[in-house]
């Protein structure tokens, strides 16, 4: 089954695979995806990464590995086809290795997977890298090992000898991981001409500093726009609808990708004013997707949180009136202004790119720091409330005590706690600094909200307003502001010990 090189064969930059619907590859795959019951949150679309040779003949070999590894739990879910795309964009490299060097996948040994690793170390070009990219230990570490689970699965599934004597050199070794009850070991391979990894880097949270600078970058954007009314408007509420989605959920970017309006309408309601004048409990539906299996899990949001997304929704239906029509309508909440078709993951992080530099932001701001934010908040919160000492003491805690785990696995999304431990240790660096930590920024956040509608008021207004006018049309927002207010005044009569309201 292997391939050959034609003699005259040229090498071209295209991208060595395609995302196809999975359903058209896996039969049974259709039946599984059928609709979620759950209408307050979207079951995601997967398609798998089908590899093929630069003269664009498919290389059966490796899409029945990519298979297999679906089948195993690897993710097929995102715009680039989640895990499975990033093995097919690893494989890719050792295709046009192969390929350059006129040999079948099947004589790759030593000699040749010790080229392939250092040719990892040469500068990479692309469409979009024109001048050369240079990879990073980590980049390089984790290609040749994806290339030599790949061999390894090639060698023992088409009975070739491929490893240990006279074939590829690879060491094992057992690493154990884990706290003592909890202790799991794992066979880590490596190969002498593997770099190594890169230290582990971190994104840091955002500041609250630049999410209010976000907010005015899209208000600035806005303002210059030459579009039509009706499209600057719309993208306009939509950005700042994404933004509080991202601060208000912690959500990954696909899983805000995949927010649909009943949930913004399920929280609405729940937020609206009752005949015995108390507001529900708002909550959102996110669709977890770092499970083998799909979940959901719901997130507590204020009821100023929620408010912005009034006016997205009108203008939604009119840029779906305008473009697909309701017939066609996704029910997802986030879509395009030109064809009302849902964004795809990357828009989020395009467009929070696109209001850091319209902000001046001179450093990076990427969704993900959203999250971030949220779970160290909450964090924070739980450490305050429950006057927790340590991180030692958190996790003991986390495990035994519902009070504590379901709100930050909530949160988080989390299966296992071991993924929680860079918050703990940011959490707990933040409380251990200051004298005194307002929990989780609740008020603050709260004021800055206020801050944002006040002016949101104002330039929409486009002149100065009476005291009376500006209090008419701030009437709702205050309304849901006050409730807020009182839910942490509630929580700090409940709670005297812990000194500041969470």
């Amino acid at each position: 089954m292997s391939w050959f090189l034609d003699e005259d064969f040229a090498m071209t930059p295209k991208q060595l695979f395609k995302l196809i619907s999975l359903s058209e590859i896996l039969s049974k795959e259709k039946k599984k995806q059928k609709i979620s019951e759950n209408i307050h949150a979207a079951a995601p679309n997967k398609f798998i990464p089908m590899l093929r040779w630069s003269c664009g003949h498919w290389c059966v070999e490796g899409n029945l590995y990519l298979q297999e590894q679906y089948r195993g739990g690897a993710s097929a879910v995102g715009a680039k086809g989640g895990t499975l795309g990033v093995k097919a964009g690893r494989l890719s490299k050792l295709l046009r290795f192969v390929e350059s060097q006129k040999i079948p996948i099947s004589c790759t040994d030593e000699d040749m997977f010790c080229k392939f690793v250092e040719s990892l170390d040469e500068p990479q070009f692309s469409k979009q890298r024109k001048n050369g990219h240079i990879n990073s230990d980590t980049t390089q570490t984790e290609t040749a090992l994806e290339a030599i689970y790949f061999l390894r699965w090639f060698s023992d599934k088409f009975d070739y000898k491929m490893f240990g004597t006279g074939g590829i050199q690879i060491t094992e070794d057992e690493v154990h991981s884990g706290a003592k009850n909890r202790r799991k070991s794992r066979i880590a391979v490596s190969h002498h001409k593997m770099p190594g990894f890169s230290e582990k880097k971190h994104r840091v949270a955002i500041d609250d500093s630049d999410i209010e600078r976000l907010y005015d970058a899209a208000y600035k954007l806005y303002e210059k726009s030459k579009l039509p009314p009706w499209e600057k408007n719309f993208i306009y509420e939509r950005r700042v609808a994404m933004i509080g989605a991202l601060v208000q959920t912690g959500g990954r970017r696909t899983e805000i990708n995949l927010m649909t309006t009943a949930a913004i309408e399920m929280a609405l309601a729940a937020s609206a004013m009752g005949e015995d004048g108390v507001r529900g409990n708002a909550t959102l539906t996110l669709t977890t997707l770092k499970h083998v299996r799909v979940d959901y899990r719901k997130i507590a949001i204020t009821h100023v949180g929620i408010h912005p997304f009034h006016r997205y929704l009108d203008l939604r239906k009119t840029v779906i009136r305008k473009t697909c029509g309701a017939a066609k309508e996704s029910g997802i909440l986030f879509i395009s202004a030109r064809f009302g078709t849902p964004l795809n993951e990357q828009t989020i992080d395009s467009e929070i790119r696109f209001l850091r530099i319209e902000a001046g932001i001179p450093y990076q701001v990427v969704a993900h720091m959203f999250r971030h934010r949220k779970i160290v908040n909450v964090i924070i919160e739980l450490i305050l409330l429950n006057n927790i000492q340590n991180k030692a003491d958190f996790k003991v805690r986390l495990m035994t005590e519902d009070d504590i785990k379901i709100p930050v696995m909530q949160v988080s999304g989390h299966l296992s706690i071991e993924g929680l431990d860079w918050y703990l240790m940011h959490a707990f660096s933040i409380v251990n600094r200051l004298d005194k930590v307002r929990a989780a920024g609740r008020r603050h956040n709260l004021m800055q909200d206020f801050k944002t509608e006040y002016e949101r008021i104002e330039r929409n207004a486009g002149r100065p307003l009476s005291d009376a006018e500006r209090g008419l049309a701030m009437g709702p927002f205050l309304a849901k502001l006050y409730s807020d207010l009182k839910d942490l005044d509630d929580l700090k009569g409940a709670n005297p010990e812990s000194g500041t309201p969470k």
